[in-house]
């Protein structure tokens, strides 16, 4: 996601971005450079801090530290689907640390209205302080006109939390009379999975982790975009799957329901339940009509919401309320 603000252009702000991740024996390394970094740098005006579970939480905590002796305020950005079981499973202390360092931020962006009432009633935000900013990708200008291939597309990692197992299972109820084929990107850590793909009666390629330039045109070839997660933020794959005029199909995790509404833009399954799942599909072939005004609307919901340039548009509103407020706050 941040690659792709990375690569935008605003005539408001100028944007430095610092790693704070690496892993395995480079993390402690590449936290401390961070550190030093925003000592020895010029000082900035607002500081953006990306924020998800585990490691990542007490990383930017400490680091805000630093940023406030600063006076510099900061926007605390929160990704990653899985922060309240995250939360809720962290000792009392460390639950009054992480309150206090959301608090502390100027303003709380979060993915979804679900994860705005979260921030306001677990962990005490202001709610005039938090931000509903949905994620957004770049997308191809245009469409090429032809018919989509009875093509479905799964784009992720092949785990069970992404709902793979019971895709894999609806694609051996889809009837045979359908010509179509399931295309699966990305890499599967799970050796379980990988029989199961190998000996699907399903018409399924597999085709490994892919670079984006092939997984657009993976998308740009699909007339279905499959994702039957069991937990989600606001996954990039369904909104690059959007941007590309595939149809989605999805469950109702995460924020998920507040990009598609069933029937208009995409259709919405049951969490886990091939039997749906296949229907789903058998009927985006059948009804070709209804489908492509289907994928047309969620490419139209993509060009005026999900768009990198409306994103950038949006941050940049809050970045200056930021600035703003603290300038309010030094009279």
């Amino acid at each position: 996601m941040m690659s792709h603000v990375q690569s935008s252009y605003s005539e408001v702000s100028q944007l430095r971005f610092i790693d704070t991740g690496a892993s395995g024996k480079r993390r402690l390394q590449s936290f401390l450079a961070c550190v030093a970094g925003l000592i020895k740098n010029p000082r900035c005006d607002v500081a953006h801090v990306n924020v998800a579970s585990s490691g990542s939480s007490l990383r930017k905590i400490l680091l805000t530290e630093i940023i406030k002796l600063r006076r510099v305020p900061y926007v605390i950005h929160l990704h990653g689907g899985g922060y309240q079981r995250f939360y809720a499973k962290l000792p009392r202390p460390l639950k009054w640390v992480v309150r206090r360092f959301f608090r502390g931020a100027a303003f709380v962006i979060v993915l979804g209205r679900v994860w705005e009432d979260f921030v306001v009633s677990d962990l005490g935000v202001k709610s005039s302080a938090v931000c509903v900013l949905p994620n957004a990708v770049p997308g191809p200008a245009t469409l090429n006109p032809g018919e989509r291939q009875n093509r479905v597309l799964f784009a992720g990692k092949l785990v069970s939390s992404k709902g793979i197992r019971e895709l894999l299972r609806a694609a051996e109820l889809v009837s045979e009379d359908i010509s179509w084929s399931l295309d699966l990107a990305g890499d599967c850590p799970d050796s379980e999975i990988v029989a199961a793909i190998e000996n699907s009666s399903a018409p399924v390629r597999w085709h490994g982790w892919v670079d984006q330039r092939r997984l657009g045109e993976l998308m740009s070839e699909a007339a279905v975009f499959a994702l039957p997660s069991h937990a989600e933020g606001l996954p990039l794959s369904l909104l690059d799957a959007m941007a590309h005029g595939a149809m989605p199909v999805v469950t109702p995790v995460g924020s998920i329901p507040e990009v598609i509404t069933h029937k208009r833009n995409g259709i919405i399954v049951e969490v886990n339940n091939a039997e749906l799942l296949a229907a789903a599909i058998e009927e985006a072939f059948r009804e070709k009509s209804a489908s492509d005004s289907i994928r047309f609307n969620a490419r139209r919901s993509w060009e005026t919401t999900y768009s990198i340039e409306t994103y950038r548009r949006s941050l940049d509103k809050i970045y200056c309320s930021a600035i703003d407020r603290r300038y309010n706050n030094d009279q």
